[in-house]
């Protein structure tokens, strides 16, 4: 299974990580049309600032979620062809018992629609993988494969 590692010695907080999140689940007007302290147009990770490190939040597509666990609906799953968690908005009942669970801090209700919620799916349709990782100018973030 590939994993995203974080080596917050590299990381700068350039935030470069969040924008091509965003630019990878929103069309060009929609981030044209809205400020980025608009809901709507959300990342799938963040980046945090603590102990005089910066360092980005991304999925990490845990061997046994609590996101998958706790999901009511069975709109998350984890897929057992690559491992990581998907998410299927159409079956999502709204519970966000998912954001609540989630040690990392990292799905969140869009609070706009209340209707799904934000979160990462591995870029499953990028060829190169995550975006985040792909596009990080540092290498703090990098993709490797691990055993489950």
């Amino acid at each position: 299974m590939k994993r995203i590692f974080i080596d917050r010695e590299k990381c700068l907080a350039c935030l470069t990580c969040m924008v091509v999140c965003v630019d990878s689940y929103h069309n060009r007007e929609e981030i044209a049309d809205s400020r980025w302290t608009d809901i709507e147009i959300e990342s799938r990770n963040y980046t945090k600032f603590a102990d005089g490190y910066s360092m980005t939040i991304v999925c990490r597509h845990c061997s046994d979620p609590e996101c998958v666990t706790t999901c009511m609906s069975g709109a998350l799953k984890k897929s057992p062809v690559s491992g990581h968690i998907t998410y299927e908005k159409e079956r999502c009942g709204q519970c966000f018992m998912c954001v609540m669970c989630c040690p990392y801090g990292l799905p969140k209700p869009d609070i706009k629609s209340n209707t799904e919620v934000i979160r990462c799916n591995f870029c499953n349709d990028a060829a190169r993988g995550p975006s985040c990782a792909a596009s990080c100018p540092t290498g703090a973030l990098t993709v490797m494969e691990v055993d489950e």
